[in-house]
């Protein structure tokens, strides 16, 4: 049996080559029986898409230059961090420290008795015009005075064991020498003691075995006062002018 010939999406009779439609069983002109070819489905590509695209791999993307970064600068070091961030905070509280610590020194080692608060004595004093007549309300019973290479001394002895000593020296530095000495007599001696020897405040204080001591350099001049007990040697200490 004759078969249509299809030219695009007309149809022709395959023996006399007339058209004919797609639903004619004969050929209108010679009578020829026909069969019309299925015409298959268009095939898809497997994405999909009309057989007219192109399936493939994507073309290669031009090559791309790689990016020129300039060099960063050189990161510093944790660890040089740590260990400045460390010193600022040493150095901090070091200086609180000795900022508490002067004021600790200046409360515990103050002397007993405000004597550096007074003025010093004048060219014109003499070691026994400072010695009162009383102390403490007890009377002086003895006044003596002695001069030395190198110093004036004047001792005056009061009731109850009181003693009142002034002594002016030729220079500062055999004042200290002499307070000194006076400290090495009591090392050893069960009691409590106090001392400081600085530029603005020498002294020394002792109290043990029924004598209690108070000393302390003004300049050239050295003051001393022994009374049996430290409240009754604080009293005298503080009726003093100097």
């Amino acid at each position: 049996m004759p078969h249509v010939v299809s030219v695009g999406k007309v149809e022709y009779c395959g023996s006399c080559g007339t058209a004919v439609g797609d639903k004619a069983e004969f050929c209108g002109t010679c009578g020829t029986r026909v069969q019309h070819q299925a015409v298959p489905p268009p095939t898809l590509s497997p994405a999909g898409l009309p057989p007219t695209l192109p399936v493939g791999p994507p073309p290669p993307l031009p090559p791309m230059g790689v990016p020129s970064y300039a060099t960063p600068p050189p990161r510093k070091s944790r660890a040089g961090r740590i260990a400045l961030v460390v010193l600022v905070v040493v150095i901090v509280v070091a200086a609180v420290a000795v900022v508490a610590l002067r004021g600790l020194l200046s409360t515990a080692l103050s002397p007993p008795v405000a004597v550096y608060s007074r003025p010093t004595p004048s060219s014109t004093d003499t070691p026994e015009s400072i010695i009162p007549g009383t102390a403490a309300g007890r009377t002086r019973i003895d006044l003596q005075t002695n001069t030395f290479s190198n110093a004036v001394d004047a001792l005056g002895t009061y009731d109850g064991d009181i003693f009142i000593e002034v002594t002016r020296f030729v220079s500062s530095g055999d004042a200290s020498s002499y307070l000194n000495s006076i400290l090495s007599d009591f090392e050893g001696q069960s009691g409590s003691r106090t001392s400081v020897s600085a530029a603005d405040q020498h002294w020394f204080a002792f109290t043990g075995s029924g004598e209690s001591i108070f000393t302390w350099r003004k300049g050239i001049w050295v003051f001393v006062v022994i009374a049996p007990s430290e409240s009754l040697r604080n009293q005298v200490a503080n009726e003093l002018p100097y």
